[in-house]
């Protein structure tokens, strides 16, 4: 399973660390659909270091990962480990939000989940990154040392002014910053308003 464009351009996919991402991508290598019935595992896929331990570290830093796609909402736990009568625990399961939750069966038996199964992906909304470019200050320094022109530096002046004024609330309190990036640039490049 690949992981969709709209996810990879979401701020959440964005903003994850590199580990996280490999993480993301091997639950995603998990996921399998059977084409006869339709039926998938969404939900039926693991972190355990037996499975993903030579790709993502220890059981720590998997854990750590975890809890950033959580955070991130591009996982969903679909069942937390529970003590089973031979007094081991069974293993925490979990589902990628951008597809439904699968109602798994093993051996003609089904998996007991914490969630039900889903007719829709537990997340359907994937906020663009763009917006979070913008923010971002090494973004636009990095942007503005390939400008060349007037005429890009007034597209990117006028990209972070129509995303201020789009998202008041996200930048107020980094629109002083902004102005003072501003105001540096356009001295460093030496262009005149």
């Amino acid at each position: 399973m690949f992981i969709p464009k709209k996810v990879i351009d979401s701020e959440s996919y964005y903003y994850l660390s590199g580990g996280a991402a490999k993480l993301l991508s091997m639950l995603s290598w998990q996921y399998k659909m059977n084409p006869m019935n339709g039926n998938g595992n969404n939900g039926n896929l693991t972190v355990a270091v037996s499975v993903i331990g030579d790709y993502c570290g220890s059981k720590n830093t998997i854990t750590k990962y975890k809890n950033e796609l959580i955070e991130a909402g591009l996982i969903v736990c679909t069942r937390q480990p529970e003590k089973m009568p031979s007094g081991r625990f069974s293993t925490a399961l979990y589902g990628l939000s951008w597809l439904p939750i699968d109602d798994i069966w093993v051996n003609g038996e089904r998996i007991k989940l914490d969630i039900h199964p889903t007719v829709t992906p537990p997340r359907i909304e994937w906020k663009k990154h763009i917006i979070s470019k913008a923010k971002n200050k090494d973004f636009i320094m990095e942007t503005v040392k390939d400008v060349k022109a007037e005429k890009k530096w007034k597209k990117l002046t006028g990209e972070v002014m129509a995303l201020y004024k789009s998202h008041p609330d996200g930048l107020k309190a980094g629109a002083e910053e902004i102005k003072r990036m501003f105001k540096y640039l356009k001295e460093e490049l030496g262009i005149t308003d």
